[in-house]
């Protein structure tokens, strides 16, 4: 197995293990969700492939993934991404079955053309505040909502060449 699917398989291993977190370990299962969410998220826009997040996440947020990937394929690009780090800054159970997440993550991504010799695209790097609402449906736990809260882009900066892909 690869590094990056031994990372993925941990990841979704411990967001799985996140529903058996004992009471006082709302923020320990909230962050195992966020990363297991966000390892999913990059392996599927890598991969072309919602599958990686469907046992992660709800029909709704599905169909808006697969809609930016089908986006990205039609235009002949792959969206390589990666969460450098992710940081939960608050943690809110509104109701039992309901667990909202608040992050702030740095998140490095390019389009990769697909045809050869496609110029080259930017890479960009942003810093994002997220909300993440997961709801435990049938004894686990799946993202219902993910929500922008602010965004800052820290590369390419405005008024710059963009830096060749590498």
């Amino acid at each position: 197995m690869s590094r990056r699917g031994t990372l993925l398989a941990a990841a979704l291993a411990a967001a799985a293990a996140a529903g058996s977190a004992g009471c006082g370990g709302d923020r320990r299962e909230a962050e195992a969700l966020a990363r297991g969410y966000v390892a999913a998220l990059a392996a599927a826009y890598r991969q072309s492939d919602p599958a990686p997040l469907a046992p992660l996440v709800g029909a709704r947020h599905l169909r808006k993934v697969a809609t930016l990937i089908d986006l990205k394929r039609t235009a002949r690009l792959v969206l390589e991404s990666e969460a450098e780090s992710l940081e939960v800054t608050a943690v809110e159970r509104p109701a039992p079955d309901r667990l909202v997440v608040r992050t702030r993550e740095r998140w490095r991504y390019q389009d990769r053309p697909l045809d050869p010799g496609a110029n080259p695209v930017p890479r960009h790097v942003v810093v994002l505040a997220l909300e993440y609402a997961f709801v435990r449906e049938g004894g686990a736990w799946r993202l219902d909502e993910a929500k922008a809260l602010s965004s800052e882009v820290l590369e390419p900066k405005e008024g710059a060449p963009a830096a060749p892909a590498r």
